[in-house]
């Protein structure tokens, strides 16, 4: 109860703090970290999340983006970003949120004393065809809503196609589903990445080094 009083604090006390997030753990392996907070990767438009191996994981800081399963969220970000986009319906949306957030002012906090236990993946299976159009998907809705046209352009073709050439090599996330089922996974990603709507939004100069590491 105390270290989240202090994170509690910390929002209290600091207008430009936003959310404050903190260490997740595997709950089958309490001494590995699954999250630590993480950063924005440009050249592959998706989150990192920190790990064992990071500097920063046992420091309190300002991070990219704050995994969700453990954060305290100002009403004032929700009020001015709105909640967390259902559009992803599964996974990416606090990469989304997150650079909301940014942008809209606030800083995200990293308070690596704060700790919970997470039975990660449980809830989802890795191998369904289901589940990996929905992490495909993702990945390109979550470039398309917040990098430019012609960036989410090139990142969706070279993206899916490098997909399906790692599959036709029996290599990559793909190689689980047979030639015909990836084949048309792919394609339905692609059909159905095209009716995404945009969403424009002024880049923040300043959070450079955390939106874009």
């Amino acid at each position: 109860m105390n270290l989240v009083l202090a994170s509690f604090k910390f929002l209290t006390t600091n207008s430009e703090i936003g959310i404050v997030g903190g260490k997740t753990l595997f709950e089958d392996d309490r001494t590995s970290i699954w999250d630590a907070g993480g950063y924005i990767s440009k050249k592959e438009y998706r989150g990192i999340r920190r790990r064992d191996d990071d500097p920063g994981v046992n420091v309190i800081g300002e991070v990219g983006f704050v995994t969700c399963c453990l954060a305290l969220i100002k009403k004032e970000v929700v009020e001015k970003v709105g909640p967390l986009p259902e559009v992803y319906f599964f996974g990416s949306e606090e990469w989304d949120f997150s650079l909301r957030a940014q942008r809209a002012g606030f800083k995200l906090l990293y308070t690596p004393e704060c700790v919970i236990y997470h039975k990660v993946g449980r809830s989802h299976d890795h191998t369904s065809l289901k589940m990996m159009y929905n992490t495909l998907r993702n990945r390109l809705l979550f470039t398309k809503r917040n990098f430019k046209k012609s960036e989410y352009r090139w990142f969706k073709f070279r993206f899916l196609v490098g997909k399906f050439i790692l599959r036709l090599l029996n290599k990559g996330q793909l190689k689980i589903y047979s030639i015909k089922e990836a084949y048309h996974l792919i394609i339905q990603v692609w059909k159905d990445s095209s009716v995404y709507d945009y969403v424009s939004f002024d880049h923040i100069k300043n959070n450079t080094i955390l939106l874009y590491h």
